[in-house]
């Protein structure tokens, strides 16, 4: 349901840990179908920090708190992601707060 609406396309890096510095580390990214929403949300981090997030995104692609998007030219940190489930019990997309 959620690719009629997925109309915009990002690059999508998964963080892949962090280098000698405590720097993060990320694939070489791939783009991916989205919908963007601007959205100002106050929101809890995955450290339970609350935090403001400037937009979030829904896509099919698993993602993760930590990776990152670039859109319009502008990188943006994954702070929180929301699983939807659907009738039939599967995750049809999820939701990522940036």
């Amino acid at each position: 349901m959620i690719e009629a609406y997925s109309n915009q396309t990002a690059t999508l890096y998964r963080r892949t840990g962090q280098d000698a510095y405590g720097r993060p580390m990320y694939d070489a990214g791939t783009p991916v179908k989205m919908r963007w929403e601007g959205r100002i949300k106050l929101i809890r981090d995955r450290t339970g920090k609350e935090v403001v997030s400037e937009s979030r995104v829904f896509l099919r692609e698993a993602i993760a708190a930590g990776d990152k998007f670039t859109y319009n030219d502008r990188d943006y940190i994954v702070l929180a992601v929301t699983e939807a489930v659907g009738l039939d019990g599967q995750i049809d997309h999820r939701v990522a707060y940036v």
